[in-house]
């Protein structure tokens, strides 16, 4: 792993990985003592049973599309730091009776599933209402559609379709977000933007919260319902999930 860290302590806050990296018991830890994003080009590391990175600092380290074979335990000395750990298209093959104490981190495993197909009936409205506007004069149309014509409730781990939401007039932020994406990609959003679920929220989920996001524009219809284009309510900055559509952040059963 003495390369790996060196690629990492070497270069800037960010890198890509451009080979395999298989972790033996006499390797020093890799030590991440700064903010950094780590692109794996779908490489791997395998942990071969071990700890394998120590994180020194207060950071927001991102992994990306990195297969981890033989995960034990990412993390030592977390106590007394708070970096903000995040795995984003990143696949996990755990041992045993795998466990991590660190709060602040997310495994964002792409086989959490994907939202459903879209309805006739909500691709009907999302044309109706978007009317001759498109890309994303479209896509704002809807945000404030959907933010003030639906009623917002606080219901924790509870899903429902898109046509439920439109058919109830009411859903939680995941369903109002997972509403409004599918009637972006209906009028055709989608074919030159890309557009993401985001789930911020605090250690241990102790809050949650979903919203959207169109390449870099930030859209809550759940919490800024009359002015939801550009706009998200983050909990103490913590980003949880961050999937493109259509994949969803967190398993779910509508």
């Amino acid at each position: 792993m003495e390369v790996l860290s060196s690629e990492i302590n070497n270069n800037g806050s960010s890198i890509t990985l451009y080979n395999d990296y298989i972790y033996n018991n006499s390797d020093d830890k890799v030590f991440l003592n700064k903010s950094v994003t780590i692109e794996g080009n779908d490489h791997s590391i395998d942990a071969n049973n071990n700890t394998i990175f120590e994180v020194t600092n207060n950071n927001n380290i991102i992994f990306k599309n990195i297969t981890f074979n033989n995960v034990n335990e990412f993390f030592m000395n977390i106590t007394g730091v708070n970096s903000n750990i995040t795995f984003l298209d990143c696949n996990f093959n755990f041992i045993n009776n795998y466990t991590d104490n660190c709060v602040n981190v997310t495994y964002n495993v792409p086989s959490y599933g994907f939202t459903c197909e879209i309805s006739s009936t909500i691709k009907n409205l999302a044309e109706a209402i978007v009317g001759q506007s498109t890309d994303l004069d479209a896509a704002k149309k809807l945000a404030k559609w959907v933010g003030r014509n639906f009623d917002h409730e606080t219901r924790d781990g509870f899903y429902q379709t898109p046509d439920e939401t439109l058919n109830r007039r009411i859903g939680n932020c995941c369903s109002l977000t997972d509403l409004f994406l599918q009637m972006c990609v209906a009028v055709g959003v989608d074919k030159n933007h890309k557009l993401y679920y985001v789930h911020t929220g605090t250690p241990k989920f102790g809050k949650r919260h979903f919203f959207a996001m169109i390449d870099n524009i930030l859209v809550d219809v759940g919490s800024k319902p009359y002015n939801p284009w550009g706009h998200a309510l983050f909990i103490d900055d913590v980003i949880y999930g961050f999937t493109e559509y259509p994949m969803l952040p967190l398993p779910r059963n509508y």
